[in-house]
């Protein structure tokens, strides 16, 4: 054995190595225990930062509570994604908006939790993006009357029958 080779084995060229992590990337082996490894560094994400915003031990939203299931929960940009371009604290560690889910849970592990995120459900996560909304989920807003959007809906249904052609809406009770 000379140079950490085994004897009867060659050393792989470049190219060799790549097809070899292509087939060892493809197999159903590899995929399955990556996703176990990306689901369990998402599920350690959502847990540090329940347990920072909502004082919880179970992953939750920390607008509305929702605590159902970790797949309806988002990992939300508090002062929005691209915002926290301009964060020093941040991009000085590596942050850049154009991280994806995967990458971003990672990097937020790999950096310690920074601040800047916090754990919301999808509704509460689309809703305070929406600039209708102010940036704002509407359970913050206490300005809106409780039934405002369900008055806003029944008088959208009743327009939408005055129209030729209009849909059919039904209001399940």
């Amino acid at each position: 054995m000379t140079s950490g080779i085994p004897k009867g084995m060659k050393k792989m060229t470049s190219t060799e190595l790549q097809l070899s992590r292509k087939i060892r990337v493809a197999s159903p082996q590899y995929k399955a225990k990556e996703n176990i490894r990306r689901k369990n560094i998402r599920l350690k994400v959502l847990l540090q930062y329940s347990k920072l915003h909502s004082n919880s031990n179970i992953p939750c939203c920390a607008c509305c509570g929702l605590n159902d299931h970790t797949d309806f929960l988002d990992i939300d940009h508090v002062h929005g994604r691209i915002q926290m371009d301009s964060i020093k604290e941040l991009t000085d560690i590596g942050y850049s908006s154009n991280m994806g889910a995967n990458p971003l849970s990672m990097w937020i592990m790999e950096n310690d939790y920074p601040k800047g995120f916090q754990v919301l459900c999808k509704n509460c996560n689309q809703a305070k993006g929406m600039k209708k909304n102010n940036n704002t989920c509407p359970h913050k807003n206490k300005n809106l009357p409780p039934f405002l959007h369900y008055e806003l809906l029944i008088n959208m249904i009743k327009d939408n029958s005055k129209k030729k052609h209009a849909r059919t809406w039904r209001v399940v009770q």
